[in-house]
């Protein structure tokens, strides 16, 4: 099994302080490689990694990001000769990712892209980059989910889960393709 390490900017870490309690019941698979982390703090495992400007140096990923993005935190560091600041991320293969419902409900097949919450990703509504497909679902009734609220720019409460979900990771360009119409 190979691991990817990278690091993670500490700039969401009220938002994910309440996802440390998450389970971990999945195990994966990935092909990992080392990262520094922007601030030198240790990112949750699940957490949306992007590259910085600076070379090798990786951040929590948001919408704003994604079009850098590398990967996601692997939570399982086994040895990748990580330099200290360093942290696992996994590039492609199976790992899981933190995610939320901002987008809607999760089912298996989704396409997940980096969301407006940094390191959290949501399902991809529209064309642009994505992390990869979930192997899960995530929804309401989700019983092991987190449930949180979020203002939304204009100040309206929007309820969100957020779990961490089994992706098949493969970094890629999404394009989004149109419902046909039920009339």
């Amino acid at each position: 099994m190979k691991k990817y390490h990278i690091f993670k900017r500490t700039g969401a870490a009220l938002t994910l302080l309440f996802l440390a309690s998450l389970a971990f019941p999945y195990q994966a698979t990935a092909d990992s490689q080392g990262f520094n982390v922007l601030d030198g703090a240790a990112p949750q495992a699940g957490t949306l990694m992007s590259l910085t400007s600076d070379p090798g140096v990786i951040q929590q990923a948001d919408a704003s990001s994604a079009s850098s993005l590398v990967g996601v935190v692997d939570p399982d560091e086994t040895p990748l000769n990580l330099q200290p600041g360093q942290t696992s991320v996994a590039i492609t293969g199976s790992a899981t990712a933190l995610v939320s419902t901002l987008n809607g409900a999760i089912q298996v097949g989704d396409r997940i892209a980096p969301s407006s919450l940094q390191g959290i990703g949501a399902k991809a509504t529209t064309s642009g980059w994505i992390l990869g497909v979930a192997q899960g679902s995530l929804d309401a009734g989700s019983a092991s989910a987190l449930r949180t609220s979020i203002t939304d720019a204009h100040g309206v409460a929007h309820t969100v889960f957020v779990e961490r979900l089994p992706v098949l990771v493969k970094v890629a360009y999404y394009v989004a393709t149109a419902k046909p119409s039920t009339q």
